[in-house]
């Protein structure tokens, strides 16, 4: 979010978000994963990059346009360098540690860097080695996962045409034959990439114990990426968007982002872009969109769908035009029960409002606060006619208070948990700024705005909607339900909103059931991350949370003042709960195999691990009594934006 306002800061140089940041903990420049402000540079980072860097690229760089709320991931070389945007989790993050510096802790921003290996890099073998497809009744499992968890979401295949294919490339597989390079068929490489995605999902989703095998069939896939590119074409097409789905099912939901983009190219080049808008000729006046059941279709709006999800979990910019996001504002009108493809048609209309959500909130330079507050309003609207228009099988609910069968839970829960997400990230203006300040403002133009009250209850939305999501996927894992195609940046998102909830009210009576939400919740990422083999250092991301945020609140309760109840009794301890924060319950990690402890990282560059004991009442208004412009003027110049004169990428 940007907005450019007439009025001058209050404050100098010397008083701003990363002065925050940097008055108890490690310096920015160390870091490196900070936002960087325009007035201070990572000098080892500048250096590095200036003796490389010509003076033309240097030029071009520094006029090129910047966009607002961006975060920086490098390891230090000039070459390994990744950004993220205001939408992602790990700039609503450095909030937390926003409140966390004023209670004597680091930050813990600086341990993200640790995941951009995994997440962006896919280590490849230099000689191709595709392994053999196994016998049918194993195909067939992975098969039958598939359709029934991922296929109502993204019904990129047709089940009959691909076990077609599947026959025809074991017929050409010799018994005696190791690997399938010696005998597959060019044309059929597209089936063959496809074919191993599907074992990749099924694998992942079926069990734990065997993950080599199901990262065997992802290397393979990934290792004829270039054959693809090679045949720009349909069945290529189909098969990139299906190695997109198998990364994240991995956590490589940065390369996942490469890939994705690869297939809407392809895509648009086939006019696939221009079939669908054929079946919206007036949209304009709002008919609803005429949903036509073609392959290229439904190829080309799972391809937009997933894009647009995953520009909201990142904030990097999308390739899609906007006129889409406003072709499936209608996807909702027509939706009934008897619909071969509800799930489909639900989940393309709100990945039509995450669009939106990302290009109008987060790509978008407001003018004022009011021009801000008004679009929060109308997509929050948005969000509740969408949820209004479904039938009841489809809204948001608790799964569990139904006997809906295991592949019923996990599409249930996937859509609940999208329009949470989304939720969140439209009201995320309520949590990042004080209530006292966000209130007044909204007041201050309330005549000028309709229906405010949801606004001024904004901040309690979110924290209803991160609740949600990760008790849904707490009880998914106690009845042993786990899905890899849910995803995690859903569970990671609402433990941070709940770790800000709890630093901005750690008095509140919810305050000691929300600690121990995120403990549960956190001990559960650390289960899937270590199963997908993220590097310890980024792991400590979720020990280092729940221990200081839970600090935090014990010691905040420690000072208020005792508040009276009936059921005081029968409440768990709160040292019981903020102590359990560093192991795992056997429950939720053992989904995962995994049942350790994680340790400090030694080597994440966290600097002094100061346990926050000089706790000051004061603290827990962050930034005292200062309006919302001063605030705002205050991140806009320093906090969300970087200096264009750092070289990123040597010419």
């Amino acid at each position: 979010m940007s907005l450019h306002s007439s009025l001058p800061s209050a404050f100098g140089s010397d008083i701003s978000f990363t002065t925050l940041l940097d008055a108890e903990g490690t310096e920015a420049e160390e870091s490196m994963t900070t936002p960087v402000p325009s007035h201070r540079k990572p000098d080892r980072l500048a250096a590095a990059q200036v003796q490389e860097t010509g003076s033309e690229h240097a030029e071009q760089e520094a006029s090129s346009e910047v966009t607002p709320d961006v975060v920086v991931n490098t390891d230090g070389t000039p070459y390994r360098v990744k950004f993220q945007g205001g939408s992602s989790i790990q700039s609503l993050f450095t909030f937390v540690d926003l409140h966390l510096v004023i209670h004597g802790f680091d930050p813990a921003s600086p341990l993200f860097r640790h995941g951009m290996h995994q997440s962006e890099e896919i280590p490849l073998a230099l000689a191709l080695k595709l392994p053999p497809l196994p016998d049918h009744q194993k195909i067939k499992r992975c098969l039958d996962v598939f359709f029934d968890r991922l296929w109502p979401f993204y019904p990129v295949i047709t089940r009959s045409n691909f076990e077609a294919e599947i026959d025809a490339i074991i017929s050409q597989q010799p018994q005696e034959v190791s690997d399938l390079q010696f005998s597959i068929q060019y044309t059929h490489i597209p089936c063959l990439v496809a074919v191993y995605c599907v074992l990749c999902i099924g694998i992942n989703e079926l069990s734990t114990t065997d993950p080599e095998l199901s990262i065997e069939y992802l290397n393979a896939g990934y290792q004829l990426y270039a054959h693809l590119v090679a045949t720009p074409y349909l069945p290529s097409a189909q098969s990139l968007f299906l190695l997109a789905l198998a990364l994240r099912s991995w956590g490589k939901d940065g390369q996942a982002w490469h890939i994705v983009g690869q297939a809407i190219r392809i895509s648009q080049s086939l006019g696939l872009h221009k079939l669908v808008m054929r079946h919206s000729p007036v949209k304009a006046q709002g008919t609803p969109y005429q949903h036509s059941d073609t392959l290229g279709e439904r190829l080309w709006w799972s391809c937009y769908a997933l894009e647009k999800q995953m520009q909201l979990e990142c904030g990097r910019p999308s390739i899609i035009d906007t006129e889409f996001d406003n072709i499936t504002s209608t996807w909702s009108q027509n939706l009934t029960t008897s619909d071969s493809s509800p799930y489909f048609k639900a989940w393309i209309s709100l990945a039509g409002i995450m669009g939106r959500i990302s290009d109008r909130i987060y790509a978008h330079k407001f003018g004022n606060a009011e021009e801000m507050l008004s679009e929060t309003i109308k997509l929050d609207k948005d969000l509740l006619e969408w949820e209004s228009s479904l039938p009841d099988s489809l809204r948001p609910r608790d799964i569990f208070l139904e006997h809906l069968d295991e592949a019923s839970k996990i599409c249930a829960g996937f859509l609940s948990q999208q329009y949470y997400h989304a939720q969140i990230s439209a009201l995320r203006v309520s949590l990042i700024f004080p209530q006292h300040a966000f209130s007044a403002e909204i007041k201050r133009h309330g005549t000028k705005l309709s229906q405010t009250q949801r606004l001024l209850a904004g901040a309690s939305i979110c924290a209803q909607a991160a609740r949600a999501v990760a008790t849904q996927i707490l009880q998914l894992a106690d009845e042993n339900v786990r899905s890899p195609s849910l995803g995690i940046s859903q569970t990671f998102l609402a433990s941070v909103v709940l770790a800000l909830v709890i630093l901005r009210q750690p008095n509140s009576r919810l305050a000691r059931s929300d600690v121990e939400l995120l403990t549960s919740a956190t001990e559960h990422m650390e289960a899937w991350y270590y199963h997908c083999g993220f590097n310890p250092g980024f792991i400590q991301v979720f020990v280092e949370m729940r221990n200081r945020v839970g600090s935090v609140f014990l010691k905040t309760s420690a000072k208020a003042p005792r508040r009276s109840s009936s059921i005081t009794t029968s409440l768990p301890r709160t040292q019981d709960v903020v102590s359990q924060g560093s192991g795992f319950t056997p429950s939720i990690a053992g989904s995962y195999g995994h049942t350790g402890t994680t340790s400090t990282h030694g080597g994440s560059g966290m600097g002094n691990q100061n346990t926050g004991d000089g706790f000051d009442d004061s603290a827990l208004n962050l930034f005292g009594n200062m309006d919302f412009e001063e605030l705002w003027n205050m991140m806009d110049s320093d906090f969300m934006s970087y200096d264009t004169d750092i070289q990123l990428i040597p010419s």
